[in-house]
């Protein structure tokens, strides 16, 4: 039986870290994440409260769209 390869730790894969930022939320756990995963880019959407998805989805799929073209696609 053929064994798989080890999967990629969290160190290895790129990540997009997407925080939302409303003056509630501690920025702190932004920095921890960053710490987890060193290939990151991190895009706080400013005044989007818990949700930037839905208060910011342009701004949300602007940074899904040009992480994915500089990191993953190329």
């Amino acid at each position: 039986m053929r064994s798989l390869p080890p999967l990629p730790t969290a160190k290895e894969i790129p990540a997009l870290l997407i925080f939302a930022e409303d003056g509630t939320i501690e920025m702190g756990r932004l920095s921890r994440f960053e710490q987890l995963f060193p290939r990151h880019r991190s895009v706080v959407i400013r005044g989007s409260h818990h949700f930037p998805q839905v208060y910011d989805s342009l701004g949300v799929a602007t940074a899904i769209r040009s992480w994915w073209d500089e990191e993953i696609a190329t």
